[in-house]
């Protein structure tokens, strides 16, 4: 990675912190900084990411919404189905590795967003057992 593309990666990881910290992490705010981040990324090297954003309910009811910089989850689940949590977490570190790799093959780093995406999954994940069930409701992009 040359080290223009270092600092640009560098200082989009310090946008997407101190986004989310301003956010407050409100209903929405991580989705509007991803979505501004990814404008950046755009800007930067004249190219778009693919992004999905895929809506979770919990076992407990509790919703949540993560982010992919790949189409991969809409590869590997399907809207309205339930997992078990396991299996759930388990296909989820695979999208996101895999996301990971796709944009650094096409941007030439990865992708600190799938990283905390499934960061996020595996700490929801954490208050369920493996079986227990998940539902994708929806992607949106």
């Amino acid at each position: 990675m040359s080290s223009g593309s270092a600092r640009r990666c560098d200082a989009l990881d310090r946008v997407t912190a101190a986004g989310l910290a301003v956010a407050g992490g409100g209903e929405g705010a991580e989705t509007a900084v991803v979505r501004r981040n990814n404008a950046v990324t755009s800007a930067l090297y004249g190219r778009a990411v693919p992004e999905v954003l895929f809506d979770v309910r919990w076992p407990d009811g509790s919703r949540q919404t993560f982010y992919s910089p790949s189409l991969i989850v809409e590869e590997r689940f399907s809207a309205g189905a339930d997992y078990p949590v396991a299996d759930f977490v388990d296909t989820s570190r695979v999208c996101m590795r895999i996301a990971d790799q796709r944009v650094r093959e096409k941007f030439g780093f990865g992708c600190s967003q799938s990283v905390a995406t499934l960061a996020g999954i595996e700490q929801a994940a954490a208050r369920f057992a493996g079986t227990d069930r998940v539902t994708l409701e929806a992607f949106r992009r």
